[in-house]
């Protein structure tokens, strides 16, 4: 949880996004479950896509942004999408840079 009821999801060093709301914490319970098992697939940067206000991968929803998300980072919704899908772009690229390393 951080600053003002917003519970913020990381990936390493890198935040992915703030969540709010009065569900913020069990939306980010269940999100953080969805990331765990997406970021152990290793999966390509190009399988990340957006689809209405979520970030997915296989049209699955990896993070759902609410009105509420938008409102607490001070930018629209569409651009908090957009926003996440980057952040979430940058931490598959780490990802498959420290795969790399180790091999």
């Amino acid at each position: 949880p951080g600053d003002k009821g917003i519970v913020e999801l990381w990936f390493g060093s890198r935040k992915l996004v703030g969540l709010a709301g009065d569900d913020a914490q069990s939306r980010a319970d269940a999100t953080v479950k969805r990331l765990n098992d997406f970021f152990d697939k290793t999966p390509a940067i190009y399988e990340l896509d957006k689809e209405d206000n979520n970030v997915v991968w296989n049209h699955q929803t990896l993070i759902a942004l609410t009105p509420q998300d938008a409102l607490a980072a001070k930018v629209s919704q569409p651009e908090l999408v957009n926003l996440t899908y980057r952040s979430m772009q940058a931490a598959l690229y780490t990802l498959s840079n420290r795969i790399w390393e180790h091999l």
